[in-house]
């Protein structure tokens, strides 16, 4: 076999593995780039529960619910979006929800209270 050929097999199959890899990382990036659209989109929706108190009851919690343990329907929201926004973040990182966020992070101090 001349060393022709066998430099041009290499070299298809490297083209080949190329076009693969890019094809590979740009569907990844589109769908890394769509959950965090759709994400942030959501976090947008639900800081606007505050707006419309009564939304909380597809969520499970009733207004009651939120009178009885002293919570105002914007502190709810605001911890709904926080919580949502920091999925974003763990969504997209990989390997990130191995390690959950660290004691001195406010997220913990919001979990703790």
């Amino acid at each position: 076999m001349d060393i022709s050929i066998v430099i041009a097999l290499i070299a298809l199959g490297v083209s080949l593995f190329s076009l693969w890899w890019n094809y590979f990382s740009f569907q990844k990036s589109n769908e890394q780039s769509r959950l965090a659209e759709n994400l942030a989109l959501l976090a947008e929706i639900k800081l606007r529960l505050s707006e419309i108190p009564d939304a909380f009851r597809f969520h499970g919690i009733s207004a009651q619910d939120l009178f009885d343990h002293e919570i105002k329907p914007e502190e709810l929201s605001y911890l709904v979006s926080n919580f949502l926004v920091g999925q974003i973040y763990y969504e997209i990182v990989p390997n990130n929800h191995l390690n959950p966020f660290p004691d001195d992070d406010y997220r913990m101090y919001l979990c703790k209270s």
